[in-house]
């Protein structure tokens, strides 16, 4: 969210990702082109859905007003290690990170508002365990701190009069056998399914 209201950034180097979904992901967040997307697509949708399982990490600070989300894609791209000084983080759960993602959110939301068209949030928690019943960690802590951190940032969309969409734990679970690997935002197929009905739904409303 954060990176997708800032001005578009810059990192030089090559980047060590093969996959060309992943590095269209970390292109697409220096670009910070979000906003241009949804003016150039409002007439060919019929619903927006913005997923926020990422949202859940940090930014870097590329230049005054300028940053990219601390992604799994931007870590192992190496692109950091190639600047000539490493970007600031600001930490997911500061006061910093919130006040600059409540402000970024509320630009997000107005120019989804001017095109009339409906919003569906997709906000799942991540799963504390996986579908094999081990716990899960991700960066040194369990899924259930990043959960807790991230609630007043779903309250605040709801507040804004957001349908969010937010399977709890009763619902998800990691997959072991996730094609991009165990982790606590790789899903079972059930999870999928729930977000997918939902997001039915509100194109048929």
């Amino acid at each position: 969210m954060i990176s997708a209201a800032s001005p578009r950034g810059v990192l030089r180097g090559e980047s060590a990702l093969k996959s060309k979904f992943q590095n269209d992901c970390v292109r697409n967040d220096i670009r910070s082109s979000l906003l241009k997307s949804v003016e150039e697509k409002a007439h060919d949708v019929d619903v927006f859905v913005l997923d926020l399982v990422d949202e859940r990490l940090g930014v870097y600070e590329l230049a005054p007003g300028t940053y990219i989300t601390q992604t799994w894609e931007l870590e192992e791209s190496k692109l950091l290690q190639q600047q000539e000084k490493k970007p600031r983080l600001i930490k997911f759960g500061t006061d910093e990170h919130f006040e600059l993602w409540t402000n970024a959110a509320t630009e997000v939301l107005a120019a989804i508002k001017k095109t009339r068209k409906p919003l569906i949030v997709l906000a799942p928690d991540w799963a504390e365990e996986a579908d094999d019943g081990q716990k899960l960690v991700y960066r040194s802590e369990f899924s259930a701190a990043h959960n807790r951190r991230y609630e007043r940032y779903i309250g605040f969309l709801r507040d804004q009069g957001c349908r969010v969409v937010s399977p709890g734990q009763e619902v998800v679970k990691a997959s072991t056998k996730h094609q991009w690997g165990l982790a606590p935002f790789h899903y079972t197929e059930a999870v999928y399914h729930e977000m997918r009905d939902a997001i039915a739904k509100a194109v048929k409303r």
